[in-house]
């Protein structure tokens, strides 16, 4: 079983708005996201947000909300967050709300993957680089709930190369995420 966690508690300050609230074909860039996930029936979803329109969201798209009311202290307290509200026992699948291509396909692969390699870390790879979302096992619970800063899961998959199950995924506008004005720009 698996939690999918779609963490959306940040503060877009490259943007100087709240990115995951604009248009993308229609709706807020969020949602598409939101909406691939409930298309692969995970055992739960849980959306970790901050802001009152992306909270509302939750309820639109049967998401389980949890406030975060310290996201000031990065990617690590949505991780926490995410962690500790989930079913103990369920892997832990990590989204951005910034990928508006995601795809259900994409999502399929890697939660096939993680079937066939339980025990490890699940990265979706795209031309030779590291991408999101990632699965990372129950058994990751402590060290994920011992997180500090804006650094996420990335430090235990850098540091513990020998437990990553690394997906080469060929589907560049799945992992295409918006950072920046000019990113969104080039996307419309």
């Amino acid at each position: 079983m698996i939690t999918a966690i779609l963490m959306a508690s940040g503060f877009s300050k490259r943007m100087n708005t709240n990115k995951l609230l604009l248009d993308v074909k229609g709706k807020p860039m969020m949602e598409h996201t939101m909406s691939a996930i409930l298309q692969c029936h995970f055992d739960e979803q849980l959306l970790i947000a901050r802001d009152e329109q992306v909270m509302y969201l939750s309820s639109q798209y049967e998401f389980k909300l949890v406030k975060n009311e310290n996201a000031h202290r990065g990617q690590s307290e949505s991780i926490r967050l995410g962690v500790s509200n989930a079913k103990k026992g369920n892997a832990y699948m990590f989204f951005v709300a910034d990928q508006p291509f995601l795809s259900v396909n994409t999502i399929m692969q890697l939660i096939d993957a993680h079937k066939k390699n339980p025990a490890h870390i699940i990265v979706p790879s795209y031309n030779g680089n590291n991408k999101s979302p990632t699965i990372f096992p129950a058994s990751y619970r402590n060290k994920l709930l011992s997180l500090k800063g804006d650094i996420g899961g990335r430090s235990f998959i850098k540091n513990h190369p020998e437990e990553i199950y690394t997906l080469s995924i060929n589907d560049r506008l799945s992992f295409v995420d918006i950072d920046t004005w000019k990113s969104y720009r080039q996307l419309q």
